[in-house]
Parts: structure tokens; sequence; C-alpha cells
């Protein structure tokens, strides 16, 4: 019958929504060890952005690829903002318990609840640059704090999709298995469009490869960085 058909629209709405569960599930596989959670999510934004949305490639290889790719950056990333969440997690408590007992200055707290979602947001600014782009670690590091506040409309709606997907797991918690994939969707559109703004005019409007970027040092303040080069199956 027809309506098996791979190439049938709703055979292949079925295969993106397997796809979907497949590469949600792989994710928090890849997150257990903690210490992972920041190349996992790289891993999980790059298959979202090529698989997903743009229909190339295989989930499997791709997120293991880019897993692989980013393990190293991704682990100090995640290692070194996990340390600094346990830092104003601790002042938090601190405060917190000044603030119970009646002492004006522990509403600090909130400054430092402030922080660490700022802290969140960078985070995930961090896994989604190195899922696109080749730098080095301070680089990668610096780049993404300069586009968290260049780019605040953006970064506030990121931190949107993440609140709707969080809150939508936890009221219907069946779409946990496919809502993380489809914030990443979401947010892919406005990050997109922001990494295009550093491109050359004539790579963005017909790049030879459309995952393989240049950015200008003069666009960026920064050195030399190459998005990189997906490997077509």
């Amino acid at each position: 019958m027809h309506f098996f058909r791979y190439d049938n629209p709703i055979g292949q709405l079925l295969t993106k929504f397997c796809n979907i569960i497949f590469l949600t599930m792989l994710w928090y596989i890849f997150c257990l060890p903690v210490v992972t959670i920041g190349t996992a999510t790289a891993a999980f934004y790059y298959t979202v952005q090529k698989n997903i949305k743009n229909d190339r490639g295989y989930v499997l290889s791709d997120y293991w690829s880019s897993f692989k790719e980013n393990f190293k950056q991704g682990t100090i990333i995640t290692v070194l903002l996990l340390a600094a969440e346990f830092v104003f997690l601790s002042d938090y408590a601190i405060l917190k318990n000044f603030q119970t007992a009646g002492y004006r200055f522990g509403n600090a707290y909130v400054a430092i609840v402030i922080i660490m979602v700022v802290l969140f947001i960078y985070a995930l600014w961090n896994c989604i640059y190195i899922s696109r782009f080749s730098n080095t670690l301070k680089n990668v590091m610096k780049n993404s704090f300069i586009l968290m506040f260049r780019h605040l409309g953006c970064t506030l709606y990121i931190a949107f999709m993440i609140v709707f997907a969080y809150f939508a797991s936890v009221t219907i918690p069946v779409t946990a298995f496919i809502m993380p994939a489809v914030a990443a969707w979401l947010i892919s559109f406005p990050v997109e469009n922001v990494f295009r703004r550093y491109l050359p005019k004539e790579e963005d409007e017909s790049p030879a490869d459309p995952d393989h970027w240049v950015v200008p040092e003069t666009d960026t303040g920064t050195a030399e960085e190459d998005v990189k080069q997906e490997t077509e199956q």
C-alpha cells in the first residue's frame, strides 16, 4: 500500500517522529555521566539542525560523530560551569538561611538566582557554539558570552523555549520524549540567523556546503572561526 511507503508524506512524518524520540533518548543517555551534559547537548543540537530540520544524514552516526568531536571542549566547559553553579548554589543556600532568620542582606539570594539562570543560558550558548564552530576553548567561551548579550532577544527566546519545554514535559510526562528536540528545532531558527550575520555575503547566499561556514575576523572581533563541515551520507 502506498500509505506505508517511505516517500509517502505520512511515512516521512512518522519517520521524523521516530527520529525525534530516538534522538531525545540518546541525549538523555549521554547526559547520565553528568560531566558529558555539555557534549551531549552540543551533539543533540547538531543532529537536530542537520537531520531533523534539514533532512540530511543519519541520527545515530551524526550524533556520535559530533559527540566525539566535541568531547574534550564540551567536558571542560561542563566541568567549569557546573563548578561555578555549585559555588553559587552554596551561596544561595547560605543567603537563604540568613533571609529566613530575618537578616536583610539575606535577600541577596535573589541576585544569586539571577546569576545562576544567566550562567545556565550561557552554558547553552557554549553548547550551541561548539556544535557549529571550531575554535579554541578560550574563544568559544568568549564568543558565546558576546553572542549571549549582543543578541539578547535570541537569548531570551532560548530561555523561553527551555522553560516551555520543561513545563510541558512536567505537565504531560509523555512529551518529555519529544519536547527537547522540538525546543532545539525551534531555537535553531533564530540562532542560525544570528550565525548567518557573521558570514560573508557571497557565502551566505550560495554556500558550497550549507554546514561549512567561515566567519571573518572583522565581523566577530576574534580569530578565524570555521563552522564544522558535516560529512554527507
